[in-house]
């Protein structure tokens, strides 16, 4: 069993009862450098009932579970922003593709209008440049990108000033970003309130929800984080259709401004609820020393992954849309298979995490996994049964990594600074992505101009087998850490 408590801890005497939380024993105390010094489950059961310390009382507790709970609702309003922006870039593409339309067969004059940023379309068209495919994208790059960035601020704010702080920081630019955006109509203003702004509310909001629910569990860490990680799934699903329908018949800022308010009212509810089990005192940001690898080995698989994601996330269902000759809502309905594919990815990636003493491979393991899909399924799909099967399969197989990633990082570096540790890998992913927008967009101008979008398609792939290859490292160099420093 992985648990924070070694055999020479069980040695040193009782920690007294704190009672407060500067008298709070932190993790320095407590974690376990290396899993093997477990002790066992008898051992552990002994301690508990000799033990009357806050430490441990409060594992595996009710209490825990309604960290869940928020942390679930965190998940829930902060990364559904995320995976349910393929339903804003269609609205973005197809009334620019309407207006078009209606133009021509309206009045031919109104063609001149297309070059205005103020151009007068029918009252049922959103005043779009014909730029607006290219802004569609550029919009969930910068959502993205800044997402994966904003992890690193939220980890070193939650670890020095608590989760509370980083979420609330979170839900204010978010509701800010998203209110703000109702008002504008011009996409390069989009771009800075819904793209960068938003992507760093969402990074500030959802790194500490992705971190704070296994410091509550002994048995079931990797479960926990499952059960927050599901709010994604589950909040895409509902969420995604909702803006869906809001957009088609109410309007871009009417959407935008509902999900500010729910944004608002969840983010604040989730900021209130979520807080570390122990207090971290203040420590330099990474305790790891020259020749550990183990950091940099986990950056560049984050940094490959979230390349080949990003391509995935934006542009598959604009593939299932227009090459398999569907419709807008057959895109839709591709994202919802691969939102909810990925809660059962999520579910099983936990449950595999807790039955397994080594969880690192997993990571491997899974890149692997979507760059054989990636490579077999999509490249050569030319209707849209392929795409489904594609969604479903790369769905549960981004869910498994997800739930990994953050056990891998507490069983390689245990709980103290883990918040921080992991927003530095959640950031490695942010030049990947910003990096990867003009693929991006070329992706999508290929898709509108009919010609094949095949070696895009593979060059995301590729990146999956390199994120791979940098996730099989991980094993070998935990094998030579320990052979270093035990």
């Amino acid at each position: 069993m992985d648990t924070l408590y070694s055999e020479s801890w069980i040695a040193q005497p009782k920690i007294p009862k704190a009672g407060s939380m500067d008298e709070k024993p932190s993790f320095h105390d407590v974690s376990l450098k290396e899993p093997s010094l477990a002790p066992s489950s008898q051992q552990a059961a002994s301690v508990r009932k000799q033990s009357h310390s806050w430490e441990y009382n409060t594992r595996d507790s009710l209490t825990g579970w309604m960290i869940v709970f928020w942390a679930f609702l965190a998940m829930f309003i902060s990364l559904s922003t995320l995976f349910s922006y393929p339903v804003y870039e269609s609205y973005y593409e197809a009334t620019n593709r309407n207006s078009l339309t209606e133009a021509i067969n309206g009045n031919p004059l109104l063609l001149a209008d297309l070059h205005r940023p103020q151009g007068e379309f029918p009252a049922s068209a959103w005043r779009f440049s014909h730029r607006a495919t290219t802004y569609g994208v550029l919009i969930g790059t910068l959502l993205i990108g800044f997402a994966l960035l904003g992890a690193l601020p939220a980890g070193i704010l939650t670890d020095n000033l608590g989760a509370r702080a980083s979420c609330f920081f979170g839900t204010f630019l978010l509701t800010v970003a998203l209110f703000a955006a109702s008002f504008v109509d011009q996409l390069p203003i989009l771009c800075l309130l819904q793209g960068c702004l938003g992507g760093l509310g969402v990074g500030l909001l959802f790194t500490p929800a992705y971190t704070i629910p296994m410091q509550w569990f002994d048995r079931y860490r990797a479960w926990s984080t499952g059960c927050a990680l599901c709010g994604a799934a589950i909040g895409t699903l509902a969420l995604a259709a909702t803006y869906h329908s809001l957009l088609w018949n109410h309007g871009l800022a009417t959407s935008l401004r509902v999900q500010a308010l729910l944004t608002l009212i969840l983010g604040a509810l989730a900021s209130w609820g979520l807080r570390p089990r122990v207090h971290v005192p203040r420590a330099p940001p990474l305790g790891l020393h020259a020749r550990d690898a183990r950091l940099p080995a986990l950056m560049l698989l984050m940094l490959f992954a979230s390349a080949a994601r990003c391509i995935q996330l934006l542009c598959l269902p604009s593939f299932a849309r227009t090459t398999t000759g569907g419709s807008d809502v057959d895109g839709t309905n591709v994202l919802y298979a691969l939102s909810a594919a990925s809660l059962a990815g999520v579910l099983l990636g936990a449950l595999l995490c807790d039955k397994c003493p080594a969880t690192w491979p997993m990571l491997g393991l899974s890149e692997l996994i979507t760059a054989v899909l990636t490579l077999c399924i999509w490249v050569p799909a030319k209707s849209l049964a392929p795409m489904f099967v594609y969604a479903v399969l790369a769905g549960v197989s981004s869910g498994s990594l997800a739930t990994a990633l953050p056990i891998v990082c507490d069983r390689l570096f245990g709980q103290s600074r883990l918040p921080t540790i992991l927003g530095f890998v959640l950031a490695a992913g942010c030049p990947a992505v910003l990096a990867i927008t003009p693929a991006a967009i070329k992706f999508s101008t290929l898709l509108s101009d009919g010609k094949s979008t095949a070696w895009l398609t593979a060059i995301s792939g590729i990146f999956s087998l390199l994120a791979a290859a940098a996730g099989f490292l991980l094993p070998f160099l935990q094998k030579r850490y320990n052979k270093t420093n035990y």
